[in-house]
């Protein structure tokens, strides 16, 4: 009998066993694999010239193309006014 008939001739439970310590084996050996490269590119990694090569543009002069907004001069009686008013509305 060779090895595939005498997996085929095993209970559906034994060959599910079989089929799930196998496929976490795989699991492992992947995730170890996966660990090591990780750490070799943590090592290799080189945080000075890093932001050059992502090349991001810069925000600081530019306005994206948003118009400006001013916000109104609201004087400290107008303001205690408004305050008033909010007070009003929420009773």
């Amino acid at each position: 009998m060779t090895f595939l008939e005498k997996l085929q001739k095993l209970p559906v439970l034994t060959k599910k066993i079989i089929l799930w310590a196998i496929v976490i084996i795989i699991g492992i050996i992947f995730l170890a694999v996966w660990v090591r490269n990780s750490q070799a590119r943590l090592r290799n990694f080189q945080l000075e010239g890093f932001k050059e090569q992502l090349k991001l543009p810069s925000l600081e002069g530019s306005q994206l193309g948003l118009p400006k907004i001013k916000a109104p001069n609201i004087n400290e009686e107008e303001l205690k006014k408004i305050e008033e008013e909010l007070k009003k509305v929420k009773e």
